[in-house]
Protein backbone atom coordinates (compact mmCIF):
# COMPACT_ATOMS: atom_id res chain seq x y z
CA UNK A 1 0.00 0.00 0.00
CA UNK A 2 1.57 3.54 -1.01
CA UNK A 3 0.43 7.28 0.05
CA UNK A 4 -0.84 9.31 -2.55
CA UNK A 5 0.19 13.36 -1.08
CA UNK A 6 -0.69 17.03 -2.40
CA UNK A 7 1.38 19.40 -3.23
CA UNK A 8 0.93 23.28 -3.28
CA UNK A 9 3.32 23.47 -6.09
CA UNK A 10 6.48 24.10 -3.32
CA UNK A 11 9.02 22.52 -4.10
CA UNK A 12 9.94 21.81 -0.30
CA UNK A 13 7.17 19.05 -0.77
CA UNK A 14 9.37 17.59 -3.47
CA UNK A 15 12.42 17.30 -0.92
CA UNK A 16 10.26 15.76 1.66
CA UNK A 17 8.71 13.13 -0.40
CA UNK A 18 12.31 12.25 -1.35
CA UNK A 19 13.06 11.98 1.90
CA UNK A 20 10.67 9.69 3.23
CA UNK A 21 10.80 7.26 -0.12
CA UNK A 22 14.71 6.79 0.78
CA UNK A 23 14.60 6.88 4.37
CA UNK A 24 13.72 3.06 5.83
CA UNK A 25 12.16 4.39 9.11
CA UNK A 26 9.30 5.28 6.55
CA UNK A 27 7.07 2.95 6.35
CA UNK A 28 4.64 3.88 3.69
CA UNK A 29 5.97 4.98 0.69
CA UNK A 30 5.01 7.80 -1.88
CA UNK A 31 3.98 6.73 -5.48
CA UNK A 32 1.80 9.64 -6.16
CA UNK A 33 1.30 13.23 -6.00
CA UNK A 34 -1.88 15.05 -7.06
CA UNK A 35 -2.64 18.94 -7.67
CA UNK A 36 -4.11 21.41 -9.23
CA UNK A 37 -4.50 25.18 -10.77
CA UNK A 38 -7.18 26.86 -11.97
CA UNK A 39 -9.24 25.59 -14.71
CA UNK A 40 -12.38 25.63 -16.44
CA UNK A 41 -13.60 22.69 -15.13
CA UNK A 42 -12.40 23.49 -11.24
CA UNK A 43 -11.51 21.11 -9.18
CA UNK A 44 -12.47 20.27 -5.33
CA UNK A 45 -11.01 23.67 -3.38
CA UNK A 46 -11.53 27.12 -3.44
CA UNK A 47 -8.25 28.79 -2.68
CA UNK A 48 -6.63 26.96 -6.50
CA UNK A 49 -3.58 29.03 -7.32
CA UNK A 50 -2.96 30.40 -10.95
CA UNK A 51 0.71 29.62 -11.98
CA UNK A 52 3.15 29.76 -14.83
CA UNK A 53 3.34 26.98 -17.18
CA UNK A 54 6.84 26.32 -16.78
CA UNK A 55 6.83 26.73 -12.81
CA UNK A 56 4.08 23.60 -13.42
CA UNK A 57 5.87 21.49 -15.72
CA UNK A 58 9.29 22.04 -13.85
CA UNK A 59 7.58 20.87 -10.40
CA UNK A 60 5.33 18.08 -12.21
CA UNK A 61 9.53 17.17 -14.00
CA UNK A 62 10.72 16.85 -10.87
CA UNK A 63 8.41 14.46 -9.18
CA UNK A 64 8.46 12.63 -12.03
CA UNK A 65 12.33 12.03 -12.29
CA UNK A 66 11.65 10.44 -8.54
CA UNK A 67 10.12 7.82 -10.12
CA UNK A 68 6.34 9.25 -8.81
CA UNK A 69 3.50 9.84 -10.82
CA UNK A 70 1.86 13.05 -11.02
CA UNK A 71 -2.22 13.42 -11.17
CA UNK A 72 -4.28 16.68 -12.14
CA UNK A 73 -7.31 17.21 -10.19
CA UNK A 74 -10.43 18.50 -12.55
CA UNK A 75 -12.85 17.08 -10.14
CA UNK A 76 -15.71 19.21 -10.60
CA UNK A 77 -19.19 17.11 -10.14
CA UNK A 78 -20.85 19.68 -12.32
CA UNK A 79 -20.63 21.66 -15.01
CA UNK A 80 -24.11 22.65 -15.89
CA UNK A 81 -24.19 19.59 -18.65
CA UNK A 82 -21.86 22.21 -21.08
CA UNK A 83 -19.42 18.90 -21.80
CA UNK A 84 -22.50 17.34 -23.70
CA UNK A 85 -22.85 20.65 -26.15
CA UNK A 86 -20.88 20.41 -29.25
CA UNK A 87 -20.66 24.36 -29.48
CA UNK A 88 -19.31 24.93 -25.74
CA UNK A 89 -17.40 21.20 -25.45
CA UNK A 90 -14.33 22.92 -26.99
CA UNK A 91 -13.66 24.83 -22.73
CA UNK A 92 -13.33 21.15 -21.98
CA UNK A 93 -11.32 19.85 -24.19
CA UNK A 94 -8.80 23.01 -24.59
CA UNK A 95 -8.75 22.44 -20.84
CA UNK A 96 -7.49 18.44 -20.97
CA UNK A 97 -5.22 19.43 -24.14
CA UNK A 98 -3.44 22.19 -22.12
CA UNK A 99 -3.00 19.42 -18.72
CA UNK A 100 -1.52 16.80 -21.42
CA UNK A 101 0.86 18.89 -22.43
CA UNK A 102 2.15 19.60 -18.67
CA UNK A 103 3.27 16.24 -18.76
CA UNK A 104 1.23 14.85 -16.44
CA UNK A 105 0.42 10.89 -15.57
CA UNK A 106 -3.36 10.75 -14.19
CA UNK A 107 -6.46 13.42 -14.59
CA UNK A 108 -9.02 12.55 -11.91
CA UNK A 109 -12.22 13.33 -12.44
CA UNK A 110 -15.80 13.21 -10.65
CA UNK A 111 -17.59 13.64 -13.82
CA UNK A 112 -17.43 9.94 -15.93
CA UNK A 113 -18.01 11.19 -19.13
CA UNK A 114 -15.22 13.75 -19.13
CA UNK A 115 -12.78 10.62 -18.69
CA UNK A 116 -14.28 9.03 -21.68
CA UNK A 117 -13.17 12.02 -23.41
CA UNK A 118 -9.87 11.47 -22.16
CA UNK A 119 -9.51 8.24 -23.01
CA UNK A 120 -10.57 9.00 -26.48
CA UNK A 121 -8.66 12.07 -27.23
CA UNK A 122 -5.74 11.37 -24.66
CA UNK A 123 -5.19 7.83 -23.97
CA UNK A 124 -1.54 8.19 -22.66
CA UNK A 125 -3.24 9.63 -19.72
CA UNK A 126 -4.70 7.39 -16.88
CA UNK A 127 -7.90 8.06 -15.67
CA UNK A 128 -9.44 8.36 -11.82
CA UNK A 129 -12.46 9.17 -10.33
CA UNK A 130 -12.71 11.25 -7.11
CA UNK A 131 -14.26 10.37 -3.96
CA UNK A 132 -17.05 12.94 -4.55
CA UNK A 133 -18.89 10.02 -6.88
CA UNK A 134 -19.08 8.70 -3.62
CA UNK A 135 -18.88 4.94 -4.92
CA UNK A 136 -19.75 3.13 -1.85
CA UNK A 137 -20.67 -0.23 -2.83
CA UNK A 138 -20.12 -3.48 -4.85
CA UNK A 139 -22.76 -2.59 -6.95
CA UNK A 140 -21.31 0.34 -8.31
CA UNK A 141 -18.00 -0.87 -8.70
CA UNK A 142 -19.23 -3.43 -11.45
CA UNK A 143 -21.48 -0.58 -13.09
CA UNK A 144 -19.21 1.57 -13.27
CA UNK A 145 -16.71 -1.24 -15.18
CA UNK A 146 -19.82 -1.48 -17.47
CA UNK A 147 -20.47 1.87 -18.02
CA UNK A 148 -17.22 3.58 -18.57
CA UNK A 149 -14.95 5.32 -19.20
CA UNK A 150 -12.12 3.29 -18.90
CA UNK A 151 -10.13 3.90 -15.51
CA UNK A 152 -6.99 3.56 -13.41
CA UNK A 153 -7.92 3.96 -9.88
CA UNK A 154 -10.83 5.33 -8.20
CA UNK A 155 -11.01 6.95 -5.04
CA UNK A 156 -13.80 5.56 -2.87
CA UNK A 157 -16.46 7.53 -0.93
CA UNK A 158 -15.41 8.62 2.68
CA UNK A 159 -18.24 7.67 4.40
CA UNK A 160 -16.99 3.71 3.91
CA UNK A 161 -13.55 4.28 5.58
CA UNK A 162 -14.83 1.78 8.78
CA UNK A 163 -17.07 -0.65 6.94
CA UNK A 164 -14.40 -3.25 6.06
CA UNK A 165 -16.20 -5.90 5.26
CA UNK A 166 -17.55 -3.89 2.42
CA UNK A 167 -14.18 -2.37 1.64
CA UNK A 168 -12.98 -5.82 0.89
CA UNK A 169 -15.72 -6.61 -0.92
CA UNK A 170 -14.61 -4.09 -3.32
CA UNK A 171 -11.02 -4.61 -3.64
CA UNK A 172 -11.47 -7.81 -4.20
CA UNK A 173 -14.07 -7.00 -6.87
CA UNK A 174 -12.72 -4.03 -8.78
CA UNK A 175 -10.45 -4.65 -11.35
CA UNK A 176 -8.63 -1.50 -10.50
CA UNK A 177 -6.76 0.22 -7.91
CA UNK A 178 -9.13 1.12 -5.22
CA UNK A 179 -7.59 4.62 -2.37
CA UNK A 180 -9.11 5.95 0.42
CA UNK A 181 -9.01 9.54 1.78
CA UNK A 182 -7.62 9.29 5.27
CA UNK A 183 -7.74 12.91 6.87
CA UNK A 184 -11.66 13.64 5.60
CA UNK A 185 -13.07 16.20 8.80
CA UNK A 186 -16.29 15.53 6.97
CA UNK A 187 -19.06 15.03 9.21
CA UNK A 188 -20.09 10.95 9.12
CA UNK A 189 -22.97 10.69 6.11
CA UNK A 190 -23.46 14.52 5.77
CA UNK A 191 -26.65 15.16 3.58
CA UNK A 192 -24.99 18.47 2.03
CA UNK A 193 -21.92 16.61 1.17
CA UNK A 194 -22.96 16.83 -2.39
CA UNK A 195 -24.36 20.45 -2.80
CA UNK A 196 -21.45 21.16 -1.02
CA UNK A 197 -18.72 19.81 -3.31
CA UNK A 198 -20.55 20.97 -6.11
CA UNK A 199 -20.90 25.09 -4.86
CA UNK A 200 -17.20 24.76 -4.12
CA UNK A 201 -16.35 23.62 -7.31
CA UNK A 202 -18.79 26.19 -9.16
CA UNK A 203 -17.04 28.85 -6.99
CA UNK A 204 -13.22 27.65 -7.74
CA UNK A 205 -14.03 27.97 -11.56
CA UNK A 206 -14.95 31.85 -11.50
CA UNK A 207 -12.36 33.47 -9.17
CA UNK A 208 -9.61 32.48 -6.72
CA UNK A 209 -9.79 32.49 -3.05
CA UNK A 210 -12.67 32.47 -0.65
CA UNK A 211 -16.02 34.82 -0.54
CA UNK A 212 -17.97 36.65 2.31
CA UNK A 213 -20.45 35.50 3.46
CA UNK A 214 -20.32 32.45 1.23
CA UNK A 215 -17.39 30.44 2.90
CA UNK A 216 -17.34 27.41 2.16
CA UNK A 217 -21.32 27.71 2.58
CA UNK A 218 -21.90 24.19 4.83
CA UNK A 219 -18.46 23.81 6.53
CA UNK A 220 -19.09 26.69 8.69
CA UNK A 221 -22.20 25.43 10.07
CA UNK A 222 -20.65 21.28 10.05
CA UNK A 223 -17.98 22.73 12.25
CA UNK A 224 -20.62 24.16 14.71
CA UNK A 225 -22.34 20.67 14.69
CA UNK A 226 -18.76 19.44 15.61
CA UNK A 227 -18.84 21.99 18.62
CA UNK A 228 -21.86 21.07 19.85
CA UNK A 229 -21.61 17.19 19.93
CA UNK A 230 -18.15 14.96 20.62
CA UNK A 231 -19.04 11.98 18.95
CA UNK A 232 -19.49 13.54 15.83
CA UNK A 233 -15.91 14.39 15.64
CA UNK A 234 -15.34 10.49 16.40
CA UNK A 235 -17.98 9.77 13.91
CA UNK A 236 -15.99 11.49 10.95
CA UNK A 237 -14.29 9.91 8.41
CA UNK A 238 -10.44 9.85 9.42
CA UNK A 239 -7.96 7.15 9.54
CA UNK A 240 -5.36 7.39 11.50
CA UNK A 241 -1.62 7.01 10.81
CA UNK A 242 -1.76 3.31 13.36
CA UNK A 243 -4.28 2.08 11.18
CA UNK A 244 -3.04 2.01 8.07
CA UNK A 245 -2.32 -2.02 8.57
CA UNK A 246 -5.93 -2.20 8.75
CA UNK A 247 -6.78 -0.93 5.31
CA UNK A 248 -3.85 -2.73 3.78
CA UNK A 249 -5.11 -6.54 5.17
CA UNK A 250 -8.50 -5.26 2.99
CA UNK A 251 -6.83 -4.67 0.06
CA UNK A 252 -6.70 -0.93 -0.24
CA UNK A 253 -4.10 -0.04 -2.71
CA UNK A 254 -3.21 3.43 -1.44
CA UNK A 255 -4.05 6.06 0.86
CA UNK A 256 -4.57 9.58 0.00
CA UNK A 257 -3.52 12.83 1.97
CA UNK A 258 -6.02 15.57 2.01
CA UNK A 259 -4.33 19.31 2.15
CA UNK A 260 -3.37 20.62 -1.44
CA UNK A 261 -4.25 23.92 -0.14
CA UNK A 262 -2.91 24.04 3.16
CA UNK A 263 0.88 25.63 3.97
CA UNK A 264 3.89 23.77 3.32
CA UNK A 265 4.85 22.99 6.87
CA UNK A 266 0.75 21.33 7.58
CA UNK A 267 1.65 19.09 4.62
CA UNK A 268 5.19 18.18 5.65
CA UNK A 269 4.11 17.76 8.60
CA UNK A 270 0.73 15.40 7.67
CA UNK A 271 3.09 13.40 5.27
CA UNK A 272 5.37 12.67 7.96
CA UNK A 273 3.10 11.06 10.54
CA UNK A 274 0.87 8.70 7.67
CA UNK A 275 4.68 7.79 6.03
CA UNK A 276 6.26 6.85 9.43
CA UNK A 277 2.68 5.34 10.46
CA UNK A 278 2.45 6.76 13.74
CA UNK A 279 1.78 10.33 15.46
CA UNK A 280 2.46 11.62 18.55
CA UNK A 281 0.22 14.62 18.87
CA UNK A 282 -3.17 16.15 18.50
CA UNK A 283 -5.30 13.84 16.05
CA UNK A 284 -7.06 17.21 14.77
CA UNK A 285 -3.63 18.51 13.57
CA UNK A 286 -4.10 16.18 10.52
CA UNK A 287 -7.11 17.37 9.57
CA UNK A 288 -7.78 20.42 10.22
CA UNK A 289 -5.29 22.45 12.51
CA UNK A 290 -6.61 25.66 13.28
CA UNK A 291 -9.89 24.61 15.19
CA UNK A 292 -10.20 24.64 18.68
CA UNK A 293 -10.41 20.57 19.15
CA UNK A 294 -8.00 18.24 20.67
CA UNK A 295 -8.16 14.58 20.28
CA UNK A 296 -4.98 12.75 21.77
CA UNK A 297 -3.95 10.50 18.63
CA UNK A 298 -2.45 8.04 20.90
CA UNK A 299 -5.18 7.82 23.27
CA UNK A 300 -7.32 6.12 20.44
CA UNK A 301 -5.27 3.81 19.71
CA UNK A 302 -7.61 0.58 19.84
CA UNK A 303 -10.44 2.72 18.75
CA UNK A 304 -10.80 1.09 14.77
CA UNK A 305 -10.73 -2.66 16.79
CA UNK A 306 -14.35 -2.07 17.41
CA UNK A 307 -15.07 -1.06 13.89
CA UNK A 308 -13.24 -4.40 12.44
CA UNK A 309 -15.56 -6.82 14.52
CA UNK A 310 -19.05 -4.93 14.87
CA UNK A 311 -21.21 -7.03 12.91
CA UNK A 312 -23.71 -4.76 12.18
CA UNK A 313 -24.54 -1.43 9.91
CA UNK A 314 -23.59 2.08 11.38
CA UNK A 315 -25.94 3.50 8.66
CA UNK A 316 -28.94 1.54 10.72
CA UNK A 317 -27.58 1.81 14.13
CA UNK A 318 -25.81 5.06 14.34
CA UNK A 319 -26.68 6.27 17.87
CA UNK A 320 -27.90 3.31 19.39
CA UNK A 321 -24.69 1.44 20.40
CA UNK A 322 -23.25 4.99 21.81
CA UNK A 323 -19.98 3.72 21.19
CA UNK A 324 -18.35 7.26 19.66
CA UNK A 325 -20.43 8.96 22.24
CA UNK A 326 -19.00 7.35 25.26
CA UNK A 327 -15.16 7.40 23.64
CA UNK A 328 -16.07 10.91 22.80
CA UNK A 329 -16.56 11.65 26.30
CA UNK A 330 -13.40 10.63 27.31
CA UNK A 331 -10.76 11.34 24.37
CA UNK A 332 -12.49 13.86 22.78
CA UNK A 333 -11.08 18.07 24.38
CA UNK A 334 -12.16 21.42 23.38
CA UNK A 335 -9.70 24.39 23.65
CA UNK A 336 -10.81 27.72 25.54
CA UNK A 337 -10.92 29.59 21.83
CA UNK A 338 -14.29 27.09 21.54
CA UNK A 339 -17.11 29.29 22.74
CA UNK A 340 -15.21 32.65 20.84
CA UNK A 341 -14.60 30.50 17.68
CA UNK A 342 -18.83 29.19 18.18
CA UNK A 343 -19.77 33.23 18.39
CA UNK A 344 -18.26 33.99 15.00
CA UNK A 345 -19.49 30.89 13.43
CA UNK A 346 -23.27 31.28 14.47
CA UNK A 347 -22.67 35.41 13.01
CA UNK A 348 -21.30 33.95 10.03
CA UNK A 349 -24.15 31.74 9.59
CA UNK A 350 -26.98 34.74 9.92
CA UNK A 351 -24.62 36.95 7.46
CA UNK A 352 -25.78 34.06 4.47
CA UNK A 353 -29.80 34.88 5.22
CA UNK A 354 -29.29 38.55 6.45
CA UNK A 355 -27.42 41.12 4.07
CA UNK A 356 -26.94 43.75 6.60
CA UNK A 357 -24.63 41.87 8.34
CA UNK A 358 -20.69 42.55 7.24
CA UNK A 359 -18.26 40.20 8.45
CA UNK A 360 -14.57 39.84 8.76
CA UNK A 361 -12.23 37.68 7.00
CA UNK A 362 -12.68 33.93 8.03
CA UNK A 363 -9.50 32.96 7.55
CA UNK A 364 -6.86 35.02 9.63
CA UNK A 365 -3.16 34.68 9.70
CA UNK A 366 -3.68 33.15 13.51
CA UNK A 367 -5.96 30.45 12.00
CA UNK A 368 -3.54 29.56 8.83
Amino acid sequence: MYLNVPTNWDDRIIDKIQEINEEEKYKYKIQQVYGATLTNIGSGRLETPVLSDEVLIEHISKIQKLGIKFNFLINSPSLGGIEHDRSKRSLVLDTISWINSLGVDIVTVSIPFIGELVNYHYPNLKVKLSTMLDVRSVQNIRLLEKLGPSIYSITLSRFINRDFKLLKEIANTATYEVELLANSLCLHNCPYQMYHSDLVCWHARTEKGWREPFTDYRAIACDEVRLGDKSEILKAPWIRPEDLPAYQSVGIHSIKIAGRTFPTNWIIKIMEAYALGSFEGNLWDLIIPFLPIHVDNKSLDGFLDYFLQKDFSCDIFCGKCRYCYDMADKHVKFKDSREEYLQDLKKRLAARIDDTIELEPYFTESRV
